[in-house]
């Protein structure tokens, strides 16, 4: 496996590029197909900086919805309810960057391992909440209910046992 993020990570309708990380920024580029989007999390080690390069976005920002376009900017502080949706009938592509930097670099590793396997699967996210925490790793992103985030890790760690997702961090682990 080529351990280096920089290259493009199809996963359903979004794709990813990393850019840079560097003075505690990390930068990418990110684009989303028509009706896909990022539904509503959080981010509780970093704030996000968005720039609208092409496409209408809409944001949805502490319940709030706010369309963006091209040369406009956001700024959504850590902790902050928010999410995404292409609501326009072309691809959107946004630059967006991470301050600071809290493990995004090793998201972006465990998503490219798992995209070896099944290459384009949005389900990866799924298998990358499950890992995380097994590698000690802080959350890139976070649904923003404690009651429902406990949910989800209950039934991940139900669902990761019962499907063998150990097997997974080991692999990872072994690779990295």
């Amino acid at each position: 496996m080529a351990n280096s993020i920089f290259r493009e990570l199809k996963m359903g309708k979004e794709t990813f590029l990393p850019v840079s990380v560097e003075n505690n920024i990390f930068k990418m580029m990110w684009w989303c197909e028509p009706g896909g989007g990022v539904p509503n999390h959080i981010h509780p080690h970093m704030d996000e900086h968005f720039t609208v390069l092409e496409g209408e976005v809409e944001f949805t920002v502490s319940g709030k919805k706010l369309i963006k376009k091209p040369g406009d900017t956001l700024f959504i502080a850590k902790n902050v309810v928010h999410g995404i949706k292409n609501i326009g009938t072309t691809k959107i592509k946004m630059e967006v960057y991470y301050t600071p930097v809290a493990d995004p670099v090793e998201m972006f590793k465990i998503l490219f391992f798992l995209n070896q396997s099944n290459p384009g699967s949005a389900s990866h996210f799924v298998k990358y909440f499950y890992m995380f925490p097994r590698l000690g790793l802080k959350p890139f992103s976070l649904i923003p209910s404690p009651f429902i985030m406990g949910i989800m890790n209950g039934m991940l760690s139900i669902v990761g046992g019962l499907a063998g997702w150990k097997k997974l961090v080991k692999a990872y682990k072994q690779t990295n």
